[in-house]
Protein backbone atom coordinates (compact mmCIF):
# COMPACT_ATOMS: atom_id res chain seq x y z
CA UNK A 1 0.00 0.00 0.00
CA UNK A 2 1.33 3.53 -1.13
CA UNK A 3 1.94 5.89 1.72
CA UNK A 4 0.97 9.48 1.16
CA UNK A 5 3.43 11.92 1.18
CA UNK A 6 3.01 15.59 1.94
CA UNK A 7 2.28 17.98 -0.89
CA UNK A 8 4.70 20.36 -0.78
CA UNK A 9 7.24 19.86 -3.60
CA UNK A 10 5.34 22.22 -5.42
CA UNK A 11 6.98 24.90 -2.43
CA UNK A 12 10.16 23.81 -2.87
CA UNK A 13 12.70 27.16 -3.39
CA UNK A 14 9.78 29.28 -2.41
CA UNK A 15 9.41 31.37 0.45
CA UNK A 16 7.06 30.06 3.28
CA UNK A 17 5.37 31.54 6.04
CA UNK A 18 5.05 29.49 8.97
CA UNK A 19 2.74 29.64 11.74
CA UNK A 20 4.43 28.19 14.72
CA UNK A 21 2.37 26.95 18.35
CA UNK A 22 2.62 29.48 20.85
CA UNK A 23 1.80 32.68 18.29
CA UNK A 24 5.17 32.49 16.90
CA UNK A 25 5.42 33.31 13.25
CA UNK A 26 8.78 32.25 11.02
CA UNK A 27 9.01 33.53 7.03
CA UNK A 28 11.76 31.52 5.13
CA UNK A 29 12.87 29.56 1.73
CA UNK A 30 11.41 26.02 1.97
CA UNK A 31 14.62 23.67 1.41
CA UNK A 32 13.26 20.52 2.50
CA UNK A 33 10.61 18.40 3.94
CA UNK A 34 9.90 14.63 4.42
CA UNK A 35 7.14 12.12 5.09
CA UNK A 36 6.29 12.84 8.69
CA UNK A 37 6.22 17.21 7.57
CA UNK A 38 9.31 17.73 9.07
CA UNK A 39 10.55 20.97 6.95
CA UNK A 40 13.54 22.79 6.69
CA UNK A 41 13.72 27.16 5.92
CA UNK A 42 16.45 28.47 4.76
CA UNK A 43 17.23 32.60 5.13
CA UNK A 44 14.37 32.55 7.78
CA UNK A 45 13.50 35.13 9.98
CA UNK A 46 10.96 35.21 12.78
CA UNK A 47 8.48 37.59 13.29
CA UNK A 48 8.01 38.68 17.01
CA UNK A 49 5.23 40.94 18.45
CA UNK A 50 5.54 44.63 17.41
CA UNK A 51 6.29 43.51 14.24
CA UNK A 52 10.48 43.35 15.07
CA UNK A 53 11.78 40.51 12.74
CA UNK A 54 14.61 38.44 13.83
CA UNK A 55 17.05 36.74 10.96
CA UNK A 56 17.65 32.78 12.92
CA UNK A 57 19.18 31.50 9.65
CA UNK A 58 18.01 27.71 8.80
CA UNK A 59 15.65 26.52 11.20
CA UNK A 60 13.69 23.07 10.94
CA UNK A 61 10.06 22.63 12.25
CA UNK A 62 8.66 19.61 13.33
CA UNK A 63 4.85 19.14 12.83
CA UNK A 64 4.73 19.54 16.54
CA UNK A 65 5.12 23.39 16.54
CA UNK A 66 3.80 24.41 13.17
CA UNK A 67 -0.19 25.54 13.05
CA UNK A 68 -0.56 27.05 9.41
CA UNK A 69 1.12 26.77 6.13
CA UNK A 70 0.69 29.41 4.00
Amino acid sequence: MPQAQPELKKYLDKRLFVQLNGSRKVIGVLRGYDVFLNIVLDDAVEEKAGGEKVKIGMVVCTPFAPSRYF
